[in-house]
């Protein structure tokens, strides 16, 4: 009987320290971040992220133009690729494709960039990042930056 239940409390003591581990390493798998330098020029850009495996995520940028009259909105789909230890965090290369929604005009284009996120065991998270895109349709304008320092958190 003594063995039984020594078993039992072993069992569930390491168990719950299991799930404990788990947990911090983690923490959901969507995020939401704020570009926190792309606000200050008055171009808030949220960003949304689902992380689908350790090392890849899928995400969307929306950024709405403020002060800026030239641009009214963009979207920016992304892929990453995580090079971390972490799932989705770490060092990272992006594949992007920019729409911007300005003046009667849509203009689209591709680009990469490449970041650094980091998170917390509570799933708050710092990036960098920066890179460039191409663009198609558009007469005058032929690349658009991707640029960012932002805070966010994972749930």
């Amino acid at each position: 009987m003594r063995k039984v239940l020594f078993v039992t409390l072993a069992l569930l003591v390491s168990s719950v320290y299991a799930k404990g581990e788990e947990s911090v390493r983690s923490v959901g798998k969507n995020e939401i971040r704020l570009n926190l330098l792309t606000s200050t020029i008055g171009l808030p850009e949220l960003n949304y992220e689902r992380i689908l495996g350790n090392h890849f995520g899928v995400g969307s940028a929306v950024i709405v133009g403020i002060k800026q009259e030239a641009i009214k909105a963009v979207l920016t789909p992304f892929g990453r690729y995580y090079f971390g230890e972490e799932r989705g965090a770490g060092f990272f290369t992006e594949l992007n494709t920019g729409m911007t929604f300005s003046s009667g005009r849509t203009n689209a284009g591709l680009g990469a960039a490449a970041g650094y996120k980091l998170i917390s065991k509570r799933g708050w998270i710092a990036e960098a990042y920066a890179g460039v895109g191409k663009v198609f349709n558009h007469p005058e304008i032929k690349v658009y930056p991707r640029f960012g320092i932002a805070g966010g958190k994972r749930f």
